[in-house]
């Protein structure tokens, strides 16, 4: 494109540049040495002697680049204000932080920009988690999901190889109806079937590991009280309507997540409807608040309950990437960072 056509940008064309990059029809005009200090690819793209005809603008070299204007700029000014990432509030809504990072994340991964690609990910799993302590804070600060923003982070880290974000996404993404995710337009078939073989994993998980004794009593081994009978005797009797009701709680997406269900001590704690319910949006890593309910039992079987699922939710994350055929936590980290 002739010069005459392009737009010089008007943050980004410095009198001192030394080369002049053209994205769609913005020139550029940087400097190659700062752009060399933070990506391979422009630090070797400098160091190419010019061929004699090579264009030139306001005597500097130009190169054309095939990326998103928008993208660029955000990326330029990652690079030239070193508090930009300060302006990003860790509280912002998870659209307004895929709108800030995004950009940076795509060019960053394609320039090999590594810092500034391992500081849009460090901020991304802050929301999406790499870690069970990660975890437990997200779900403590009560932070709200949209859908639309879960499918958006699935495409943005199968296009940019981010991984460690996935196992989280997918999992906000089962509490979606089967029917939404079926339908969505941004999701691949690929996704669609993780997702949906993901959601029936995570209800396996939430029965077996992490909420097991609600559908089961397992007594401790030490137990001082007979707790096994005393709690089979309260089924048969019909005092289980003296337990409160157990509900997932925060809300981890804009879908409904909620789900509610009797804990009942005996052989099975759940009605079929409140299996279903909690089938429909399973949620094994929510931590269970209502020991009160487990009043009825004696201090060392109450102690072998919580360890039980505190276990469970220790073994659910630790499996967490394999529901989704996404291998290890340390596999998904040596991927991310080859």
């Amino acid at each position: 494109m002739p010069e005459d056509q392009a737009n010089k940008h008007s943050a980004f064309y410095f009198n001192d540049g030394s080369i002049v990059l053209r994205v769609e029809n913005v020139l550029f005009k940087v400097h190659s040495s700062i752009l060399g200090r933070h990506s391979e690819v422009f630090r070797d793209l400098v160091e190419v002697p010019q061929p004699n005809d090579c264009e030139e603008v306001d005597g500097c070299p130009v190169v054309d680049l095939q990326d998103d204007v928008e993208e660029f700029t955000d990326t330029l000014g990652a690079i030239y204000d070193p508090f930009h990432f300060d302006a990003i509030d860790s509280q912002s809504s998870l659209n307004t932080l895929l709108n800030a990072l995004s950009g940076i994340l795509r060019i960053s991964t394609k320039y090999n920009m590594d810092q500034l690609r391992k500081k849009s990910i460090r901020l991304l799993e802050a929301k999406f988690p790499s870690t069970l302590d990660g975890c437990i804070s997200l779900l403590k600060s009560q932070f709200r999901y949209d859908s639309k923003d879960i499918v958006r982070i699935i495409t943005l880290a199968g296009r940019t190889n981010v991984p460690s974000v996935l196992p989280w996404a997918y999992y906000l993404c089962t509490h979606m109806g089967v029917d939404d995710i079926l339908k969505n337009n941004v999701l691949t078939w690929e996704d669609k079937a993780l997702c949906l073989a993901g959601k029936e994993k995570l209800w396996q998980a939430l029965m077996k590991h992490s909420h097991s004794f609600l559908f089961r009593f397992t007594p401790s081994p030490q137990c001082n009280g007979n707790c096994a009978t005393k709690m089979s005797m309260m089924l048969s009797s019909g005092q289980s309507s003296s337990i409160n009701p157990y509900t997932l709680q925060p809300n981890p997406s804009s879908a409904n997540t909620s789900s509610s269900a009797s804990t009942m001590g005996g052989k099975f704690c759940l009605t079929w409807r409140d299996a279903e319910e909690l089938r429909t949006s399973p949620h094994p890593l929510e931590e269970y608040a209502d020991w009160a309910s487990w009043r009825h039992v004696c201090s060392k079987c109450s102690s072998h309950l919580t360890t039980m699922h505190k276990e469970g939710r220790e073994r659910v994350w630790k499996e967490l990437p394999t529901y989704f055929n996404l291998g290890s936590w340390d596999e998904i980290q040596r991927d991310q960072t080859s």
